[in-house]
């Protein structure tokens, strides 16, 4: 956890501070996850054999939670690229006739529209500060 936040140097160091709260809960339910898994190893092989979906889902229900969590500490940037693929999710897991569904995407896309309308004005800015540079 501490090296995802050592490891951004374009961001400064008075905003790589993480909530002690947020970074608890990741490590509490990433704990779960181990926990789960322990238990499901310890027992005998015709238990383990026949409890392993239900030890599967306990475990990855904890790293969801915690991949939950972690987005909410990453930065800007590292969000923005998460996107097309968190819209990708909303369709593939919410039915069409879910009331969330219209919802989520349509924050998604907004916020991809102001993502690309950003990126835009700043290739914008570039170009025009090119321009009036003067030629050698």
């Amino acid at each position: 956890m501490n090296a995802a936040v050592t490891a951004q140097p374009d961001v400064p160091s008075e905003q790589l501070t993480i909530d002690d709260s947020r970074t608890k809960s990741i490590n509490r339910h990433l704990a779960e996850a181990d926990q789960v898994l322990e238990e499901h190893f310890a027992q005998s092989w015709w238990r383990r054999l026949f409890g392993a979906s239900g030890a599967y889902q306990a475990a990855l229900a904890s790293v969801y939670r915690a991949g939950e969590d972690l987005m909410l500490v990453q930065s800007d940037a590292a969000l923005a690229a998460r996107l097309p693929g968190l819209r990708t999710a909303v369709r593939s897991y919410l039915s069409s006739d879910d009331p969330r569904r219209e919802m989520y995407l349509f924050q998604i896309d907004a916020a991809l529209t102001a993502i690309g309308a950003e990126r835009l004005a700043a290739g914008a800015q570039d170009l025009n500060g090119r321009s009036e540079m003067p030629e050698a």
